[in-house]
Parts: structure tokens; C-alpha cells; sequence
């Protein structure tokens, strides 16, 4: 997900499911990006994300990130 967020655009997420064990988290979302990027390219993007997260003394943070995580 990181590389979109260059284009500067808001990402609209839906979250499905969180599981969590422990410190330990996997987080299904749907997201999406639509819109004109910061280069002037038209964006409209969309997918479904598993996330995994562990918690630490600072809150959740992700520790796996795949934005195509169902595909």
C-alpha cells in the first residue's frame, strides 16, 4: 500500500474481518483509491487487503502489508 500513497490520494477502507491472538493480528480489508494523482495520472485502484499486525508498548503497527492479499 505504501507505493500508493505516493499518488497523494485518500484511501477509502472497509474493514472485513480482524482476528486477533495475542499480540498478534491478521485484518481483512477492502480498500480503494479513485482520483487524479499528484503527477496529473488518473487513479482507480481498488482490492482487498491482509494485514498482518503485532502490538507492541507503542499500540498496533503493521507487520506484513499485502494490499492483494486475496487475490
Amino acid at each position: 500500500m505504501m507505493g500508493f500513497l505516493q499518488a497523494e490520494l485518500p484511501v477509502m477502507m472497509t474493514t472485513r474481518h480482524v482476528y486477533v491472538m495475542g499480540d498478534v493480528a491478521l485484518a481483512i480489508a477492502d480498500w480503494a483509491i479513485k482520483g487524479t494523482a499528484a503527477d496529473g495520472s488518473d487513479m482507480d485502484l481498488q482490492g482487498t487487503t491482509a494485514d498482518v499486525l503485532r502490538r507492541g508498548p507503542e499500540g498496533w503497527k503493521f507487520a506484513i502489508d499485502n494490499p492483494f492479499g486475496t487475490a
